[in-house]
C-alpha cells in the first residue's frame, strides 16, 4: 500500500499544528467589539461647550477620549464598563474626537464622533431705524450691525404695542456673516402707521442661539413735505429766497447751487431750519458772479423731502 506509514505521520503533524493554534487563541483571545454613540449625534450643531457622551460597548473595557485615531492614550472615560455617560467640555466650532478601547496601551477598537458647538449668540452693536437719529422714520433706511460668524437670519419686527398684537416682522437669510457687518431692509412700508409712534427691532439667529435687540421707538413720518411757492429775487450778489413749505415736522430748507464761478462747481448751504408764522422761509445768501442752477430743498425730519429748481440765474459782479 502506498504512502501507508508516510501518511499517518503527515496527519499526526498537522493535528499538532492545530492543536497549538487552537491552545494560542484561547491564552490570547482576539477581541472584537462595537461602540454605539448616543450622544453627542454625529453633524450635530450644540449651543454649549459642555457636551454629554454617553455610549454602549458590545465588550466591557477600559474606554478613553482621544483628538486624533493614532493615540495610544487620551482622556479616561470608563473603566471597566459596557456604558458610560459622561460631561466632557468640547471647543468652539467643529470636534473631531475617537472613543477607544485601550487594553495594556493597545487600542482594541474605536469609533469616531464629529459635531459642531456654538455657544456664542450673535453680538448686536448698532441700531439704525431713524433718520439722522431724530426719531422720525419713513422706513427707507432701516439697519442692524452685528458680529457673527455664522448668521442664519435677521429678523425686522415693528409695530404698535405687541400685547394690541399689531406687530409686523420681515426676515432676511442672505445677510453677511463676519465681524462688524451690517444688514440693510431699504423701503419697509410703515404707512400704515402714520403719524403713530412704533417700536422697531430686530432679531438675530445663528445655527442654534438668538439675540433679540432693544426696542427703538419712533414716530412714523412717510410723507414729504410740500414746497408751495418758491421764489427769489437777485440784488447785486444777493439772491432773496421766500419758500412757503406745508410740513409739521421740518428739519432745514437748503440749496446746492451749480455754477463754474466755484473751483468745485457746486456749493452747498442752509436757507432755514424754522418757518415763520405763515409758513414761509425767508433768506438772503450771496453768490459769486455768473450763471447759477440753484436746487431749493425741503427736507423733514423722517428723511422726506420735497425741491424746486431755479435755472439761469443770473449774478452779475
Amino acid at each position: 500500500m502506498k504512502g501507508g506509514i508516510g501518511d499517518k505521520v503527515k496527519n499526526k503533524k498537522r493535528i499538532g499544528v492545530c492543536t497549538i493554534l487552537l491552545s494560542v487563541l484561547i491564552l490570547f483571545p482576539v477581541i472584537s467589539g462595537q461602540i454605539n454613540v448616543n450622544s453627542p449625534v454625529n453633524g450635530k450643531i450644540y449651543d454649549s461647550i459642555s457636551v454629554l457622551l454617553g455610549f454602549d460597548s458590545s465588550v466591557k473595557g477600559n474606554f478613553y477620549l482621544a483628538k486624533t485615531n493614532d493615540a495610544r492614550d487620551g482622556v479616561v472615560l470608563c473603566k471597566n464598563a459596557k456604558s458610560c455617560n459622561s460631561i466632557i467640555k468640547a471647543k468652539e466650532g467643529e470636534n473631531h474626537l475617537w472613543i477607544k478601547r485601550i487594553n495594556s496601551g493597545d487600542v482594541e477598537f474605536s469609533d469616531e464622533i464629529n459635531f459642531f458647538i456654538d455657544s456664542i449668540s450673535p453680538k448686536i452693536s448698532k441700531l439704525d431705524v431713524s433718520y439722522l437719529g431724530k426719531a422720525y422714520s419713513n422706513g427707507k433706511d432701516i439697519a442692524v450691525s452685528y458680529s457673527e460668524k455664522d448668521l442664519k437670519k435677521v429678523e425686522l419686527s415693528y409695530g404698535l404695542d405687541s400685547n394690541i398684537g399689531n406687530i409686523i416682522s420681515t426676515s432676511k437669510t442672505n445677510c453677511e456673516s463676519g465681524e462688524k457687518k451690517k444688514c440693510s431692509f431699504s423701503n419697509v412700508n410703515l404707512s400704515g402707521f402714520e403719524n403713530q409712534k412704533i417700536d422697531i427691532w430686530f432679531t438675530l439667529s445663528d445655527s442654534v442661539n438668538s439675540v433679540v435687540s432693544k426696542k427703538t421707538r419712533v414716530t412714523v413720518d412717510t410723507i414729504s413735505p410740500i414746497i408751495e411757492t418758491a421764489n427769489y429775487t437777485v440784488k447785486g450778489s444777493g439772491v432773496i429766497f421766500s419758500v412757503k413749505v406745508n410740513e409739521k415736522n421740518l428739519k432745514e430748507i437748503s440749496y446746492r447751487d451749480y455754477s463754474d464761478c466755484y473751483d468745485s462747481g457746486e456749493r452747498t448751504g442752509i436757507l432755514c431750519t424754522k418757518l415763520n408764522a405763515n409758513k414761509n422761509c425767508n433768506a438772503n445768501k450771496n453768490f459769486c458772479a455768473g450763471l447759477h442752477r440753484i436746487v431749493v430743498i425741503a427736507r423733514d425730519l423722517a428723511g422726506n423731502e420735497d425741491s424746486q429748481e431755479f435755472s439761469n440765474v443770473k449774478i452779475d459782479k
